[in-house]
């Protein structure tokens, strides 16, 4: 597989394939007893800290200081903040016997697609969640420079699998394998076998795998924004609930934040003139000062948050874009479009209704 994406013959097609492979694969992989206590917290947490311990002596000659402090805090802070979604993984079957090496190099395109070298010596290194070892080669495909196909791969099984907790665990997973590499370099730089040539390439090889698990750190570490906006009756409070419900994270709606604020229930239908009353301009400058207050709270928290609103104003989408500079957030706005014609009926069924 490396070899064929190096010369570009890795299509979008032969990703999905793959992805639908690793799904059958998991799917009938064994789980359960021994190996579901492999996906424990307290089981990872060991995992996470035996190879921050076995890095300990290389910190600050090989490890940069500061960068091993940073991924390791962000590390320790995702375990605490996650507990209750590891144990649903484990709940949800997700713990399985897995290859436990999946990396580009041992994957082939031949007459179908062929996956060799699993990790036969030691079950612990292959019993695990199913998005630790997808992020081996996710991680792996990142370092060769191929992020985008990684990206899409994850998609894909995603998709194929109906597991989108992959998308909440991905970083946290690729930041743990990444740092494996390195440890597994630091090991080998202390051989006195190596050569000068020898360890200079180790060394920046090194260098790469900490800098990726800084990355994915950073992404797993930062609160983000979600801005799931768009024309009333286009979606996005449907997008939002299911966002929500996937990331384990809170919805602000600014519907029930403008109620709220002009003291109606949140049931109580408003039929109000166009630009009029709580739907003015200056109610809803309100209502949208209220939306940010609010998701500065959630993002202090070091919490991610939906904020479900049209944020039509040009000036709205600015202040959403200066809060996220401010707190040091990811933002990402979800535009929802729906047909005229479809946002007619919808709105005509509201007015039924």
């Amino acid at each position: 597989m490396l070899s064929l994406l190096r010369r570009g013959k890795i299509n979008r097609k032969a990703i999905e394939q793959l992805a639908q492979t690793l799904t059958g694969f998991y799917g009938g992989a064994a789980t359960g007893g021994k190996i579901d206590s492999f996906g424990s917290l307290k089981a990872i947490q060991a995992n996470c800290e035996e190879n921050f311990e076995q890095d300990a002596p290389f910190v600050g000659n090989i490890l940069d200081k500061r960068i091993f402090q940073i991924v390791r805090a962000a590390t320790r802070s995702f375990l605490h903040r996650r507990k209750i979604l590891f144990q649903h993984r484990v709940d949800a079957g997700k713990i399985r016997d897995c290859h436990g090496d999946l990396r580009s190099g041992h994957i082939y395109f031949t007459d179908g697609i062929q996956i060799i070298d699993c990790i036969e010596f030691n079950d612990r290194f292959r019993y695990a969640d199913i998005t630790s070892d997808l992020a081996f080669l996710a991680m792996d495909m990142d370092y060769e420079g191929f992020p985008k196909i990684a990206q899409h791969l994850i998609n894909s099984y995603v998709q194929y699998a109906d597991d989108p907790d992959v998308f909440v665990l991905i970083d946290f997973y690729k930041c743990y394998r990444a740092v494996v590499r390195a440890k597994v370099n630091c090991l080998r730089l202390a051989e006195k076998a190596l050569g000068e040539w020898g360890k200079s390439r180790l060394r920046r090889e090194t260098d790469r795998y900490l800098n990726l698990a800084y990355q994915y750190a950073i992404l797993f570490t930062r609160p983000t924004i979600w801005v799931v906006c768009g024309m009333v009756a286009s979606g996005k409070s449907t997008l939002s609930e299911k966002l929500s419900k996937t990331l384990a994270i809170k919805m602000l709606r600014s519907d029930l934040i403008r109620k709220k604020l002009f003291g109606f229930q949140p049931d109580e239908s408003m039929n109000v003139p166009f630009e009029e009353g709580i739907y003015s301009r200056g109610s809803r400058a309100l209502t949208y000062g209220k939306l940010l207050m609010l998701a500065q709270d959630e993002i202090e928290k070091g919490a991610s948050v939906i904020l479900d609103a049209t944020f039509g104003s040009k000036h709205n989408r600015k202040e959403a874009l200066r809060l996220a500079r401010d707190m040091d957030a990811n933002i990402i706005f979800v535009e929802c479009v729906s047909p005229a014609a479809v946002l007619k009926e919808r709105l005509k069924e509201r007015g039924r209704k």
